[in-house]
């Protein structure tokens, strides 16, 4: 199978699901208001209610593990872009300075994420990120 290539695509241009959107209105509904530190708890959570399984400890784990579900396809979205994903993309920030476990959360599909709390898109968290995008 062939990767998504060194091409960044227009997040404009990648139109979601009817699954995803239900992904992002699910996680949306069970977010909590607080601190945070949990993304990777209900990013997880929010996935099993829709048949798919990630585990580990720390949400940069994710990545490799999506690349390999059916339900997803990777795509190369600029940072400028991340903000007008659709709703259920998945973005996966990797491990780095500061950044033990990494962050991942669910697009809404209005600039904003959702994880264990709903804030606006993580364009810049100083590490590389992996951007999964809802095929089911």
């Amino acid at each position: 199978s062939q990767g998504a290539g060194t091409g960044a695509v227009s997040a404009g241009s990648l139109n979601g699901t009817a699954w995803g959107a239900s992904l992002a209105n699910d996680a949306k509904n069970h977010a909590v208001t607080g601190a945070g530190g949990w993304c990777y708890k209900y990013v997880a959570q929010a996935l099993a209610r829709h048949g798919v399984s990630v585990s580990g400890a720390s949400a940069y784990m994710a990545a490799d593990q999506l690349a390999t579900k059916k339900e997803f396809k990777e795509v190369q979205v600029s940072q400028a872009d991340l903000k007008k994903l659709p709703a259920g993309a998945i973005v996966v920030w990797n491990k780095g300075n500061g950044h033990v476990h990494g962050h991942i959360s669910i697009a809404l599909g209005d600039g904003r994420e959702v994880s264990d709390l709903i804030r606006n898109q993580t364009t810049n968290y100083g590490t590389s990120y992996r951007v999964f995008m809802p095929v089911k």
